[in-house]
């Protein structure tokens, strides 16, 4: 048999989830989320924490405080 090149442990895929939010009332205005991990277990005394970043347009949070 001929070696086809690849290890019996390859590298886990890296999945990327996209949710976007948008504001129907404000032309074009979205937020977008974009997460490691679909779903985050809550074990009551702590809760997993989340990898992700999170894109707010700059229309929706004109002459507002974001934190």
């Amino acid at each position: 048999m001929a070696a086809s090149g690849k290890t019996s442990k390859s590298e886990p895929n890296h999945v990327i989830f996209k949710k976007i939010s948008r504001d129907k009332s404000v032309s074009g205005a979205q937020v977008t989320i974009y997460l490691g991990n679909r779903d985050y277990i809550d074990h009551v005394s702590q809760v997993q924490p989340v990898d992700g970043v999170v894109l707010v347009d700059p229309d929706l949070v004109k002459g507002k405080k974001v934190s």
